[in-house]
């Protein structure tokens, strides 16, 4: 049992890193091979067929019964959609929990942007924390919302957005701060509609942050 339940976390780390790379263009689009993407991840071919096979599922790549593999070309143009609907989703659950907003939850979100703005912007050893405080902050607002199923569809666009935002874009850290405390305003403000557009503002700035990196790659 429990190397059966090493393999699939084992799957589901090569899943992930492989969607980064692909998104932020480490693998480029065209013909590979599991057995090259096991090589460079440096793992056993097993783990690599399994995720290839969720990738294909989620529009990465395309395999070929040879056990070739294509990764799918990701345009400006996709991106830019992804962000779009990822921004709609995030502004309606943001406005839907400023009316649902507890004391305790103005409290929390407080707290994440007091702790980002002490860890600051210029210590690269750190944009762990950042990274964390973000997603904190964001399942937070969330999870207040009570909408399961705009929840549900929100981590499916999730997973069409690269992690590591904070080291990927530099600009980002100092932007999230003031993205975070204008959403937090709005909530402590009760204004759904200015929470809303703080939420959405935020995701569509990322978006254009993101795609502008990857224009500039190709």
């Amino acid at each position: 049992m429990t190397r059966e339940i090493r393999r699939v976390r084992l799957s589901d780390e090569v899943q992930r890193v492989l969607r980064r790379m692909i998104l932020t263009g480490q693998i480029e689009p065209g013909r590979t091979s599991q057995e090259q993407l096991a090589g460079l991840l440096g793992v056993s071919a097993t783990p690599v067929r399994e995720a290839l096979l969720r990738l294909e599922a989620e529009g990465f790549v395309e395999r070929s019964p040879n056990q070739s593999v294509r990764v799918l070309e990701m345009t400006p143009e996709d991106l830019a959609d992804i962000y779009e609907a990822h921004a709609y989703l995030m502004g309606a659950l943001a406005r839907r929990a400023c009316a649902k907003a507890s004391p305790e939850l103005v409290a929390w979100l407080r707290s994440c942007v007091t702790r980002s703005g002490e860890i600051g912007f210029a210590a690269p050893s750190r944009t762990g924390e950042l990274e964390a405080l973000n997603w904190q902050f964001h399942a937070a607002v969330n999870a207040a919302a009570g909408s399961p199923k705009m929840l549900q569809l929100l981590k499916v666009s999730t997973r069409y957005i690269p992690e590591g935002f904070y080291s990927l874009l530099q600009d980002w850290p100092r932007q999230a701060q003031a993205g975070h405390a204008r959403m937090l305003r709005a909530i402590a403000d009760r204004d759904p509609a200015e929470a809303q557009a703080a939420a959405t503002d935020h995701v569509r700035q990322a978006g254009s942050l993101l795609v502008a990196q990857f224009e500039a790659k190709r």
